[in-house]
């Protein structure tokens, strides 16, 4: 049994679509209350990914006062649980029994303990670690072993108090009374409650976690830290983490993720370590080490060479993993069809990620963009063709009612005359026509455009071109920013370029902001990925334009 937690609150989720409200006083009288609610699943598919197997049908996600929204957790579980830890001080009693609440009940406890029965969850995630206590902490790891199956897994993701807050000027020196402030100490936290630890580290955040790989296998911690600034080197936030790993990566050497990694990721299970994700890795690619990577739309493992050399790119849909599915191997211009798979193995491509506000780097980009359009050039978008892409748009906007503006109509007949005169074909779309996916070797002038899951064959050639002048107008996705390079677009010097490029490949001047216009709109209409109201606030500053 646990000690009394003394002002906390817990908070659980049950099934999909019911919650239960523990709520404990100090007394030890818990409050049931019952409400409607949601899940969300990426984070969690994200940092157990390698966890997840057919086998896992039962999970339950601790969470600490964070609001959290379902999208597709019911295609990984069977049955899902949320136990939200919050503390609250000062709750006086009578605020429930004031509270005429029918669905309301009273259970007694004489101490903390989780309402499950024993070995009932495949998987348990804590993600973000909060508790103070060590002893509460430790009695709460005991508490989770019960409830955890024999061969089932607790993930848990916890930040790092040691040597990296000192170079943190807004660091409170109060966090260090923290129970556990090092790598070594969580993983001596885990073990003495009896669990068996295999440690990650997290490069990135607990919302937000860009890398994660294995404290075990320097290959890939090493490869990823020498080429730092190419994946953030546009990041303002992760300059003192650069600063840090210039100057102290030679020093510290095999344990400089304990220092440098902002959280850590750990895997316990209550019996041996599995390494079925492994085998799948190994057996199916023939390499050994590799670093997790989190995308938009999917999980990416990078897979290294014994001598730390990238060669290959393992993309993997957020599913359960199993050690016989197939994997497919992409050819350099992948089938449509390619990526309905979950896994597909595609040629590592380098470079750094493209600088669309550099004017030598966005020409470059361009080129390549037309050239593959010429390449992949079909027949010519007859004026059925365009007003079916119109019809789809205007149809959706208007059953979802997105905007305030009454102006899309009038902007979607622009975009059709863009084809005026037949000289505008269909081309191959790449569909994600984004700086994330564009990689560029300056020094061989030579750019690599990856992710293609969302590429078709014939479709807009404006589409992947309206991706390059949101980005440019937009580098920081800020709608402020937006604002001002619109009012300013005639004197930027990249959309002089792009402007130049767009009327020497068709032959006629090309209005940016139609094209625009158009991109906001069919995203708007027929993408669901994209942050609908970000998109509408974009498209009213563009209806002040004339």
């Amino acid at each position: 049994m646990m000690n009394n937690y003394r002002n906390a609150s817990i908070v659980c989720f049950i099934g999909k679509n019911s919650l239960i409200n523990y709520k404990q006083m100090d007394d030890g009288v818990l409050y049931q209350n019952r409400i409607n609610s949601t899940i969300s699943s990426h984070l969690i598919v994200d940092f157990s990914y390698r966890q997840i197997s057919s086998k896992t049908k039962t999970c339950l996600i601790i969470q600490n006062n964070k609001k959290i929204s379902h999208d597709n957790l019911e295609s990984f579980f069977e049955d899902v649980y949320t136990l939200d830890l919050v503390k609250f001080r000062n709750l006086e009693r009578k605020e429930f029994r004031d509270k005429d609440n029918k669905n309301q009940e009273v259970l007694i406890s004489e101490s903390f303990s989780l309402p499950y029965k024993d070995e009932f969850f495949d998987l348990v995630v804590y993600n973000g670690l909060e508790l103070l206590e060590k002893k509460q902490i430790e009695s709460f790891f005991y508490e989770i072993k019960r409830v955890l199956r024999q061969t089932g897994c607790f993930c848990v993701t916890a930040e790092n108090k040691s040597i990296l807050k000192k170079f943190d000027k807004n660091f409170n020196k109060n966090n260090r009374k923290f129970y556990s402030n090092s790598y070594n100490e969580y993983m001596k936290i885990f073990k003495r409650a009896g669990f068996k630890v295999k440690g990650n580290w997290i490069i990135g955040s607990l919302e937000k976690p860009y890398f994660i790989g294995n404290t075990d296998n320097e290959v890939g911690f090493k490869w990823l830290l020498s080429n730092f600034n190419e994946f953030f080197s546009q990041n303002p936030r992760s300059k003192n983490l650069i600063s840090l790993i210039n100057n102290f990566g030679f020093i510290f050497g095999k344990k400089l993720f304990e220092i440098v990694s902002p959280y850590f990721l750990f895997y316990c299970h209550k019996e041996s370590l599995p390494n079925e994700f492994e085998i799948l890795v190994e057996r199916k690619t023939k390499f050994k080490n590799f670093i997790q990577q989190v995308r938009y739309n999917k999980i990416v493992f990078i897979l290294l060479d014994e001598n730390g050399r990238p060669r290959k790119r393992l993309l993997c849909k957020r599913d359960r993993v199993s050690l016989e599915k197939e994997v497919v191997v992409s050819e350099s211009l992948p089938k449509p069809d390619t990526f309905k798979h979950d896994l597909v193995l595609v040629d590592w491509a380098d470079g750094k990620t493209a600088n669309f506000t550099n004017v030598r780097e966005l020409e470059l980009v361009l080129k390549w963009l037309l050239d593959f359009q010429c390449l992949t050039r079909n027949d010519i978008f007859e004026k059925q063709l365009v007003d079916d892409e119109i019809n789809v748009i205007k149809d959706k906007l208007q059953k979802n009612n997105f905007l305030k503006t009454n102006k899309f109509e009038k902007w979607l007949l622009d975009y059709g005359k863009l084809f005026d005169g037949d000289v505008v074909k269909t081309t191959g779309v790449h569909g994600d026509f984004s700086p994330h996916n564009i990689l560029i070797d300056m020094e061989q002038l030579k750019v690599n455009v990856i992710d293609w899951e969302t590429y078709y064959s014939d479709g807009s050639p404006f589409y992947d071109i309206a991706k390059i002048i949101y980005h440019v107008l937009t580098p920081n996705s800020s709608v402020e920013e937006f604002r001002k390079n619109i009012k300013n677009m005639k004197g930027m010097k990249t959309i002089k370029i792009i402007d130049k490029l767009l009327s020497d490949n068709f032959q006629k001047k090309i209005n940016l902001i139609t094209v625009l216009r158009y991109y906001f709109l069919k995203d708007l209409a027929c993408n669901n990925n994209v942050g609908k109201k970000y998109f509408s606030m974009l498209i009213d500053e563009l209806s002040e334009i004339d």
